[in-house]
């Protein structure tokens, strides 16, 4: 459980950050109609990497989850 605390802390700046890009991108998405790559590639990683961490921290799975936003 102890080795999961750097995966929160890392994770919450991270989730703060990946709620200003959804908010921007939403407004992107209003008046483009596109969602930008980059910032649609952001998100799914940050949801990728919290999937990740639920699940170690759940004993689902006993892969330590990567400190990466790639798969």
């Amino acid at each position: 459980i102890f080795m999961i605390i750097p995966q929160y802390i890392v994770l919450y700046f991270v989730g703060i950050a990946a709620s200003v890009v959804l908010f921007l991108a939403w407004f992107s998405v209003l008046f483009t109609g596109k969602w930008p790559e980059g910032m649609r590639r952001f998100c799914i990683g940050y949801y990728r990497w919290s999937t990740r961490v639920q699940a170690y921290f759940f004993l689902i799975t006993d892969v330590y989850p990567p400190f990466s936003l790639d798969a």
